[in-house]
């Protein structure tokens, strides 16, 4: 059983509180489950909308430990690994949950779209891509400027080749 999954058991045993009424453990565990469709969905292709419903409903919410757990799984799925040194710091003390948000809507919805449309190239260094942004006026969050600083050209590649190919996916609905 992972951490994530212990969580999740330990947020349903507290709905097993009786001065709870059958209102506010159905609440709860609609908001536990956006929570974990919100995450799941980082791994296959979502709509804009589904995306900004799940968004919406655990926002306020969810913790910054959630956050990070988002974030967690984004680094990982895309190969943004210079965001990996930002997990022991910055994310911790700034309580970035408004920049893993920002940042996940823009790898999910906006720059697969820009990819697609623009037709970029994945075989682009970080240097180029970043000018090409610049260039068609786009602007994207600090935290993805961030990426493109520090990241290696093969994670770079990696990161386009998973977004064009999550694109051409289907959308799966559970």
């Amino acid at each position: 059983m992972s951490l994530a999954d212990s969580l999740i058991l330990g947020k349903l045993t507290d709905l097993l509180d009786p001065e709870l009424t059958q209102e506010e453990k159905n609440e709860e565990s609609l908001f536990i489950y956006n929570q974990e469709e919100l995450v799941k969905k980082i791994n296959v292709r979502i709509s804009k909308y589904e995306l900004d419903f799940l968004i919406d409903e655990v926002k306020e919410k969810s913790p910054l430990e959630y956050w990070l757990r988002v974030l967690k799984v984004l680094i990982k799925r895309y190969s943004l690994n210079p965001l990996k040194s930002l997990l022991n710091n910055e994310y911790h003390t700034l309580n970035q949950r408004e920049v893993i948000i920002e940042l996940l809507y823009f790898m999910k919805v906006e720059l697969p779209k820009i990819v697609i449309e623009k037709r970029i190239s994945i075989s682009l260094d970080r240097n180029t891509l970043k000018s090409l942004f610049k260039n068609m006026s786009i602007t994207i969050p600090k935290s993805f400027l961030y990426i493109l600083k520090y990241i290696d050209n093969d994670s770079l590649e990696r990161m386009l080749k998973e977004i064009i190919k999550e694109s051409k996916q289907e959308y799966i609905e559970d």
